[in-house]
């Protein structure tokens, strides 16, 4: 089977592009000031029918480390798509960092006096949101490639809950949450149409995985925590990384036939105590 990308299709190219201008006119309603104080005010008060547990896991899946646990585990069922996973990822650190210096707007928590926060506050640097792009980026590549239509709704339907949840939590304005989403789809586009279907070697595509674990696991450990009231949170992203793990450990024991050396290796001993045995 060819791992052509499902944006390829006209019909499909039309649905992912509909997607993005439905984000970016969002974005635009959201501009008015009181529209976005609006749906801040309805959204933020999410907590009053969903736990907050419920909210801030919702708030992790945007996380760096733990969407990136989750590519890493996409990664070793489709090793074809990393460039494309990767350009992505550096395209959308590249970009959200810089308008988020370069707008430097003040979070809700700078300006509200009544709101709900969920999870440790934050007042700087509000937009664009970066959970959203990161879970609209990954989200987007996911919806290029998935023939199954009520799979590629699935996977834009949890980004948009993610988005809102950063409502909920007092994070960010729905005019953030909205540029985020914008920004990821691009970044997730311009992806698989600049770099195509890689062919790594099963060394490379090791070194990849090991290289990626490591980050994570390395920023996890000296990060702190957004919601550390939260024990579930933690769990959740620990858990992923865990997996992530064992994708690669998996990925090792069939990629390098290491059940055959094993055999191998024991019938080799074997052998040789068979012989010893004889011997004696």
């Amino acid at each position: 089977m060819t791992d052509q990308p499902v944006v390829n299709g006209q019909h499909h190219s039309q649905a992912f592009l509909m997607a993005l201008i439905a984000a970016f006119a969002i974005h635009i309603v959201t501009l008015n000031p009181e529209v976005n104080l609006g749906l801040f005010h309805t959204i933020n008060q999410s907590h009053l029918w969903v736990p907050e547990v419920v909210i801030a896991m919702l708030n992790d899946l945007g996380n760096g480390v733990t969407l990136g646990a989750v590519a890493l585990c996409y990664l070793v069922k489709y090793p074809q798509r990393t460039g494309q996973v990767l350009l992505a990822a550096v395209l959308s650190l590249i970009i959200v960092p810089t308008l988020k210096q370069y707008f430097d707007a003040q979070r809700p928590a700078a300006v509200l006096q009544q709101l709900t926060i969920i999870g440790q506050a934050h007042y700087s640097n509000s937009f664009p949101s970066g959970h959203t792009a990161t879970i609209f980026l990954f989200a987007g590549l996911y919806y290029i490639h998935k023939p199954h239509r009520l799979l590629r709704i699935t996977a834009l339907s949890l980004a948009f809950v993610v988005g809102a949840s950063r409502i909920a939590a007092g994070a960010h304005w729905p005019e953030d949450v909205a540029l985020g989403a914008v920004v990821g789809l691009i970044c997730a586009f311009a992806a698989v149409n600049l770099c195509g279907s890689w062919s790594l070697s099963k060394s490379k595509q090791l070194v990849c995985y090991l290289l990626i674990l490591t980050v994570l696991v390395t920023v996890e450990l000296g990060s702190g925590h957004d919601f550390a009231d939260f024990p579930p949170v933690q769990w959740m992203r620990w858990s992923l990384i865990v997996y992530s793990g064992m994708m690669v450990s998996h990925f090792i024991w069939v990629a390098f036939d290491c059940k055959a050396k094993v055999k191998l290796r024991f019938g080799q001993k074997a052998r040789e105590f068979g012989r010893s045995g004889i011997i004696k």
